[in-house]
């Protein structure tokens, strides 16, 4: 019998990894084969041997390099990408890929939806319309329009996990350790969802091997059930830490007034931002660990792997704004 093929952009890192992890358990005994690819090649020391798994080496933006690498393979039942940001990186993969893949689920962001006072958010909520998100927005609308394509997307909430790149839950265990004060605009009182890296790929590949008739062209928001505030996030990252998060709130309005981006000194929104997670629920699929599970374990990573991140524990533009408070 010939074997299925399925196939994963992405997987060295954060939730392309649990992607991989997660397709593994969920087809392991069967007659399939696993395809990565990434710019390096998967490293695949990362998962238990598994003869299954194929990791090649192509840039998804060289269409000579990604022709090269996928020419012996007929056919995928899905692929499931996890690393395509901006419609550019679409164009090669689905010319080469024309008529060889059934469905394409694709790693959305729920930073597609614009600022709401109506929450939670839902799938045709207001959108933005500028860079970052707008580009992964736009991914959606190519993947939809493309003709004999199977398509669905996941637009997770905030993710946090063991080998994050984004310095959030690092950049409150690195404050926490130092025992310096976290700069928080407003009360922290805001309220949002997050969702651990492992879950995220756990619900993509569930979602993947469900009928078509239940996932078409749909949008799937990912998330822990319950909304917690910046506050109780931050504090539950003290408690892994063994060390009391040191709070300290400051009008919004002052960075702006000193020409300094809340960005650049806080790593979360200062609204309330949560989406409606029923439809996931729906289908018999949620998130289950908890967070304070989630960042033990991501604690616990971040202490064998401290090198992989920078020293400050405080982040410049909040430096400055500590002269004016």
């Amino acid at each position: 019998m010939q074997k299925k093929n399925f196939l994963i952009f992405g997987g060295n890192h954060f939730v392309g990894q649990a992607a991989v992890q997660a397709l593994l358990a969920k087809t392991k005994n069967t007659n399939v084969q696993i395809i990565t690819i990434t710019r390096t090649g998967v490293k695949t020391e990362l998962f238990e041997h598994n003869s299954n798994l194929i990791s090649l080496k192509a840039d998804r933006n060289n269409e000579q390099a990604l022709k090269t690498a996928l020419a012996k393979f007929d056919e995928f039942e899905i692929v499931f990408d996890i690393t395509a940001y901006q419609p550019e990186h679409l164009t090669i993969p689905l010319r080469v890929l024309k008529n060889r893949v059934k469905k394409w689920a694709f790693v959305s962001s729920a930073g597609v939806y614009a600022n709401s006072d109506i929450l939670p958010l839902e799938e045709n909520s207001p959108k933005v319309n500028k860079m970052p998100h707008l580009g992964k927005l736009q991914c959606e609308e190519i993947l939809k329009s493309t003709e004999n394509l199977i398509s669905f997307f996941i637009r997770p909430a905030y993710i946090y996990g063991p080998d994050n790149t984004f310095e959030r839950e690092i950049f409150f265990f690195k404050a926490i350790e130092a025992e310096k004060e976290i700069l928080i605009p407003g009360n922290g009182e805001n309220l949002l969802q997050f969702s651990l890296a492992e879950e995220i790929g756990q619900n993509l590949i569930n979602l993947g091997f469900l009928p078509d008739s239940q996932t078409l062209h749909k949008a799937f928001h990912i998330a822990n059930k319950n909304l917690y505030s910046v506050n109780y996030f931050i504090k539950t990252c003290g408690e892994v830490v063994g060390k009391e998060a040191k709070l300290k709130y400051f009008d919004p309005n002052l960075a702006s007034q000193h020409k300094l981006d809340i960005r650049d000194i806080f790593p979360f929104r200062i609204n309330h931002y949560f989406t409606d997670l029923e439809p996931l629920h729906n289908l018999g699929l949620q998130n289950k660990i908890s967070l304070k599970d989630g960042l033990e374990k991501t604690y616990n990573w971040f202490k064998q792997n401290r090198n992989l991140y920078t020293e400050n524990c405080i982040m410049p533009a909040g430096l400055e704004l500590m002269n004016y408070l």
